[in-house]
């Protein structure tokens, strides 16, 4: 439980569950033609909406895959029908290669703010039909999201006529307008990673997330703590917030310097409260404080930053790593499990200042 000054939690990464090691995937093979997949969400906006990501991890032949837009049941399923009416928002998808994939729907389809959707992928219309040759394997992140929320995903038994849901997964999908392709709704995300690309084993390198707060929030923001997770090995760390030049902004006490010899670690630093700027650049995470193995924040791998565009803080919010003397930030990646503790807000209009703060 965080500390009675902690009024909000802002993530400036995505969450993460603090029980298992975040890198976890799993996936479902579509190798039957009863087999079906489906992801199910809430619109977070209006958009029209022409193409699907489906993230298939391995595969074998050429099958061909029905994918669609359908509505929802009140059991939470697919409801069978396929948006559009008579310009049904489907096509049949001869895969032609693994990891993510923009399938292009035969007719567009316009989602409203609110609107419960089921992406299917089930057997297609025509082409090759899934068996033990032909078939792909739908990749999703396990252990990480766990909530009685959406999204979720569901899959049918082989038998094609029980639909069996989950609420322990984060599918890797998306939806977005071809003529617009940084418009995305939904998580396209190629892998999850438990190492960034620069792996910090000097001392004073640090792995980070980038993040800019938005002017909405107000003039200024009020911290007085940091929760993060990572991978990491034996080694010390610190954990804290720099600016755009490297220097620390909020010093973390040297006997908050942790050495953990785990896998994983969960970690809860409170400092003393301090403001930062709204619409200003700031990096939040790990520094190494001595040389060896490195400790590093886990990742979301979108492969672009278009695919990134879904995600709250885009274009501002992305991983980044610290070499020594320059940041340098991971594009198309965006670190797991990093969040702010808020402790008040300075809303400052017109020379009137308002602040707020309370206790949870």
């Amino acid at each position: 439980m965080y500390n009675k000054q902690t009024i909000a939690v802002l993530e400036v990464g995505a969450s993460e569950n603090n029980t298992t090691p975040l890198a976890n995937t799993t996936t479902y093979r579509l190798d039957a033609t009863s087999d079906e997949f489906a992801i199910i969400f809430m619109a977070d906006k209006d958009m029209t909406v022409d193409q699907v990501v489906i993230n298939a991890d391995a595969g074998a032949g050429a099958p061909t895959y029905q994918v669609s837009i359908q509505g929802v049941d009140f059991d939470g399923d697919p409801d069978g029908t396929i948006k559009g009416g008579g310009s049904p928002a489907s096509t049949d998808w001869a895969v032609s290669g693994l990891g993510l994939n923009w399938v292009t729907l035969d007719n567009s389809y316009s989602v409203s703010r609110g609107d419960l959707i089921a992406i299917v992928i089930e057997d297609g219309t025509t082409g090759t039909n899934p068996d033990g040759s032909n078939y792909i394997d739908i990749l999703v992140q396990n252990a990480q999201f766990i909530h009685d929320g959406i999204p979720y995903n569901v899959i049918s038994t082989d038998t094609g006529s029980t639909w069996g849901g989950t609420v322990q997964e984060r599918p890797m999908f998306g939806l977005r307008n071809s003529s617009s392709t940084d418009d995305v709704m939904g998580f396209p995300i190629d892998n999850v990673f438990q190492f960034p690309s620069s792996f910090p084993t000097a001392t004073g390198n640090i792995s980070a997330q980038k993040f800019k707060l938005d002017a909405a929030l107000g003039k200024r923001v009020q911290l007085c703590g940091v929760h993060c997770m990572a991978a990491i090995a034996t080694t010390l760390f610190e954990i804290g917030i720099w600016d755009s030049t490297g220097t620390e902004i909020i010093a973390v006490a040297s006997d908050d310097d942790q050495k953990v010899t785990t896998s994983t670690m969960d970690q809860l630093v409170y400092f003393a409260n301090t403001w930062i700027n709204t619409n200003q650049t700031y990096y939040v995470g790990i520094k190494q404080t001595e040389a060896g193995s490195g400790v590093l924040l886990h990742i979301q791998d979108a492969l672009t930053d278009d695919n990134l565009s879904a995600w709250p803080g885009y274009p501002n919010n992305n991983s980044a790593y610290w070499n020594g003397s320059s940041w340098a930030d991971n594009t198309g990646e965006i670190s797991l499990g990093v969040n702010l503790l808020v402790c008040g807000w300075d809303k400052t209009t017109d020379g009137i200042q308002h602040l707020e703060q309370g206790f949870v």
